[in-house]
């Protein structure tokens, strides 16, 4: 993962594997994710099928909550759009993508990042 936040790191690696997900109920919406890792990152990527179930079983629920924590917070920055809330902070950003995800339905919403410095530069990178 990034060495700027391995936190970042992993929930974005998840959040990767998850948009490839075979099975429905685990494919997540977040296209981008994989653009926040770099080098044999990308090969871990590329691996997640090897990769991911020893993780699953290292960490039980861990890759699940991701998931479900992912729709969850998309639905409620939707739902801020919708309601064409003034601004939306994202405390910890990390690599979070939903800016870019939703530009095409955020309005007059401000989006507000706060996160470590490291993590940011990467990401206007």
């Amino acid at each position: 993962m990034p060495s700027s936040s391995s936190t970042a790191g992993f929930v974005t690696f998840f959040r990767a594997c998850s948009y490839k997900e075979r099975d429905k109920r685990f494919r997540g919406p977040d296209y981008l994710a994989e653009l926040f890792h770099f080098g044999w990152d990308r090969l871990f990527l590329q691996l997640s099928f090897l990769i991911l179930p020893i993780i699953r079983r290292m960490l039980p629920g861990t890759y699940e909550w991701v998931v479900a924590r992912t729709f969850f917070l998309d639905e409620q920055f939707r739902g801020a759009l919708d309601e064409n809330y003034d601004q939306i902070i994202n405390l910890g950003a990390g690599f979070d993508s939903r800016p870019y995800r939703y530009a095409d339905i955020i309005e007059n919403t401000v989006i507000f990042e706060l996160d470590l410095p490291e993590p940011q530069k990467i990401k206007r990178e």
